[in-house]
């Protein structure tokens, strides 16, 4: 038996206390030893969170995975954008050990019927996936800060204020494309043959 999914809407909203939140990975994705599809084995380096009153918190490596979760926990509800693909195993992780048969679902079990993510609601209204910036330049003409492929690298060379940057701004972009797709509001997103608008409802998963 299917349940309908619940539709986030402004109303809804309202009634419930949320955050956004994105982690960087420590281990570069080299699709060798390191793939997306495993981001259990990726490691913690930042994750930052930041509530409906523009609280951001940050968390930096492994040790700090569960801080970060409890704080994750005060919420009713947990903004994302690929995070079941990727944020909810790379925690998972980072607190079980990525050998633990559990850690790949664990987050994502924990969280299941609080969560949005985003990426998941775009493929479901635009028939593929798509990445962030496609969307977020368009529509909100913000631009990543650097390419996210380089902020392993970087937090293991100690520029970790440079990656919370980053983390900070993806968190930023996310939040103001989920605020514009539970409001009704057109998206823009970039194609081969041109800017396109579209819309998009917003599920709990």
């Amino acid at each position: 038996m299917t349940t309908t999914p619940t539709i986030v809407t402004p109303e809804l909203l309202k009634t419930m206390s949320y955050c956004v939140t994105d982690i960087e990975c420590l281990h570069d994705v080299d699709m060798k030893h390191f793939k997306f599809d495993d981001a259990e084995f990726l490691g913690l380096a930042t994750a930052c969170v930041v509530d409906q009153n523009d609280d951001y918190r940050d968390f930096v490596h492994n040790s700090d995975a569960f801080r970060y979760l409890s704080h994750l926990l005060k919420h009713k509800l947990i903004i994302t954008y690929n995070g079941e693909g990727f944020d909810y195993p790379l925690l998972g992780g980072a607190l079980l050990y990525a050998n633990n048969p559990q850690a790949k679902r664990y987050i994502q079990n924990l969280f299941k019927g609080r969560t949005v993510d985003l990426a998941q609601d775009f493929k479901e209204a635009l028939g593929h996936r798509i990445g962030l910036n496609k969307v977020s330049i368009p529509t909100l003409g913000d631009h990543k800060e650097m390419d996210g492929a380089k902020a392993p690298a970087m937090f293991r060379n100690g520029k970790i204020l440079e990656v919370l940057e980053y983390n900070r701004g993806d968190l930023r972009r996310t939040k103001d494309l989920f605020i514009k797709a539970v409001n009704g509001e057109e998206l823009k997103v970039e194609t081969r043959s041109g800017i396109k608008t579209f819309k998009c409802q917003v599920k709990l998963r």
